[in-house]
């Protein structure tokens, strides 16, 4: 531990720079273009998705569309 004496006001502290590749838009517009082939690949035999029961559909899109809207009588 430092000594009160010896240590700097807070004014004398400067920031040090971030290294100016760490986030250039260059480099993260590469990342992304990379990882958008993988985002959208087919879907292998093993990834198969079952077709959902009329139940499970029924169920799935009131989810969605929330419950049916009272009718005023």
């Amino acid at each position: 531990m430092s000594d009160p004496e010896t240590r700097q006001p807070s004014s004398a502290i400067q920031s040090v720079p971030a290294p100016a590749r760490a986030h250039s838009p260059i480099r993260s517009r590469t990342i992304a273009m990379h990882n958008r082939d993988t985002m959208h690949a087919v879907p292998r035999p093993k990834d198969a998705v079952r077709p959902l029961s009329r139940r499970r559909r029924f169920i799935a899109l009131r989810h969605h569309c929330g419950p049916p809207a009272r009718t005023l009588s």
